[in-house]
């Protein structure tokens, strides 16, 4: 009982019992004793009303055991795996049974309507539950009183989290490409390097023949130059002792006459330029990566996989809250989630989909997205009689868990599918403005679509 409702009614009861003490000494006065004896007993005999229960202390109790339909709970978990495998496997088996451009367009505009509702989903059906978690009194004064936007502190912190996961992928593919170059290059030199040779000797026997005494004396000026200067003199004495005299001088254009020496690299032989077209295949084959290099379909499903990772979690804790409801919600809650997870299934298939992922992959997405539900249904059933959603850990797993996924899925949506697939897409912006303006709709129809859903699940 708390102190302050024990408080109170013990106050009342005194109080009446003082007066009624008043009230039997006047009847005694009058000849009324028998009355005012039984008076007092009654008042004195009344029982104390029960304190109110503490809704923090045990399991949750809202509805009584004999409204808890089992039946309907289990074959909640069929009902939700079907709609969770036509939704998420649908737009994989339209890919794989028709070719067609209206398929394929229905296909593409399918992933923009997910692309919405997975949007949606992470502002309404995650960031919104986490907010009342932490906000909830049974939770420690740490947690309530201590700082107010823990929920949106964590989402920061996956969005934080999912941007440095992006740039180590990046990294990653950047450095592999670059080494699988490096390696074809080496092998094209080491193929092409007798011939090389071979062009060059006979290169140099053609050029020397005539020339054999100009080269001599560009030599003799470069190495006085280089006897005679320091530092950045000697390499601009010995460019224009090569460049001036004996380069476009002569009138062969750049790289044309045949004692160019690499006055970058002072150490190296001095040997005949090699002919203009051969320097522009080599300055080609060395130009440095970039970062729009990085396949863009590589970083798309790595988005994708990080996104069904965090609408996972989220899966597994709206099937265990659904497990552990009864009465009318449980009915409410059941067509909302029908609804809920069809579409973000259609969202997970059809971004599989237009991604390029192999169809083995996308049925393997779609079916582990599929039983992430029914899983959760299964363990609220379990645990129904112990379970206590106001307990601090259960608050807490479930705060921070749709904090994180909020995060995930937010990131991973606008940078790795919305701009890449829509903003920056070749084959949108190459398409008529009817179709265009369906994409887009597309899209705010998903977020309208999932966000009405919000207000029942």
């Amino acid at each position: 009982m708390p102190l302050e409702s024990a408080g109170t009614c013990q106050l009342r009861r005194a109080s009446l019992v003082a007066l009624f003490l008043a009230g039997s000494v006047a009847a005694a006065v009058h000849g009324d004793d028998a009355m005012s004896t039984a008076s007092v007993a009654e008042i004195l005999a009344e029982p104390e009303p029960e304190p109110a229960a503490d809704p923090c202390a045990g399991p949750d109790a809202e509805f009584p055991a004999e409204q808890y339909d089992l039946a309907l709970h289990l074959g909640s978990i069929g009902i939700l795996l079907v709609v969770s495998m036509v939704g998420s496997l649908g737009p994989v088996a339209l890919h794989l049974t028709s070719r067609s451009t209206a398929v394929s367009t229905a296909i593409r505009l399918g992933t923009f309507f997910g692309f919405g509702s997975i949007l949606a989903t992470a502002f309404i059906h995650m960031m919104l539950p986490a907010a009342k978690s932490f906000a909830n009194p049974c939770l420690p004064a740490f947690w309530t009183t201590s700082y107010d936007a823990w929920a949106y502190l964590f989402t920061l912190l996956a969005v934080l989290l999912m941007q440095q996961i992006d740039w180590q992928i990046k990294g990653h593919h950047l450095r592999r490409r670059a080494a699988q170059q490096w390696h074809r290059q080496q092998q094209q030199y080491h193929q092409n390097e007798p011939e090389q040779q071979m062009g060059h000797e006979q290169h140099s026997q053609e050029q020397l023949g005539d020339e054999g005494h100009d080269c001599q004396s560009a030599h003799a000026l470069i190495i006085s130059a280089l006897s005679h200067t320091k530092g950045v003199r000697m390499q601009q004495a010995a460019a224009a002792a090569a460049d001036g005299e004996y380069g476009e001088g002569r009138g062969g254009g750049e790289g044309a006459g045949p004692c160019l020496p690499q006055v970058e690299n002072l150490h190296t032989p001095l040997l005949p330029a090699p002919p203009q077209q051969h320097r522009q295949q080599q300055q080609q084959q060395q130009e440095p990566f970039h970062v729009a290099a990085v396949p863009a379909a590589a970083s798309q499903v790595m988005g994708l996989y990080l996104a069904e990772a965090g609408i996972i979690f989220h899966s597994i804790m709206i099937g265990l809250t659904l497990g552990v409801t009864s009465g009318t919600s449980f009915t409410t809650l059941l067509v909302a989630l029908s609804f809920h997870q069809f579409f973000e299934g259609f969202a997970i298939g059809s971004a599989a989909v237009d991604s390029g992922l192999g169809a083995a992959q996308a049925c393997a997405m779609g079916l582990v997205f599929s039983v992430t539900t029914p899983a959760g249904i299964a363990v609220g059933i379990g645990v129904r009689e112990s379970f206590n959603s106001n307990a601090t850990a259960a608050l807490l797993a479930a705060g921070i868990c749709d904090s994180l996924s909020a995060g995930v899925l937010l990131y991973t949506v606008l940078c790795e599918l919305v701009t890449p697939m829509m903003t920056d897409s070749p084959w949108l912006r190459s398409q008529q403005w009817p179709l265009q303006t369906a994409a887009y709709l597309a899209l705010y129809a998903g977020a309208a679509t999932m966000a009405a859903v919000g207000k029942w699940a």
